[in-house]
């Protein structure tokens, strides 16, 4: 994906740190280049938005977002959501939140 157009697929890939450039062969899912440290968490929100950062070090513009087409039930990652929403027509801009789930564990249950 680059500031120009394009999505991202979400797959294994070798690890790589934050605001670095993607890297070419660590990526067994496809041939192209990966990037894994790309996701900010956002406490007050339990927002998790993603960030790609192009070859040349630059953070995509406009900042990377999340669509979710219902049709297919895809999910893309993009700076150019109408690229995405010109093949997907049904895709939205969405929001991704963890939910944090408390479990309350007894003692000395038998």
């Amino acid at each position: 994906m680059t500031s120009t157009g394009g999505s991202a697929i979400l797959g294994r890939s070798q690890a790589t740190s934050p605001d670095d450039p993607p890297r070419s062969g660590t990526n067994p899912t496809t041939s192209g280049d990966s990037e894994t440290a790309i996701w900010t968490y956002t406490m007050t929100t339990a927002a998790v938005t993603p960030q790609w950062i192009n070859p040349d070090g630059s953070a995509a513009t406009p900042s990377t977002v999340i669509l979710h087409d219902p049709t297919s039930n895809a999910f893309f990652l993009t700076s150019s959501p109408s690229t995405v929403t010109s093949q997907h027509p049904s895709a939205r801009i969405v929001v991704c939140v963890i939910l944090h789930s408390f479990y309350r564990y007894a003692e000395n249950v038998p």
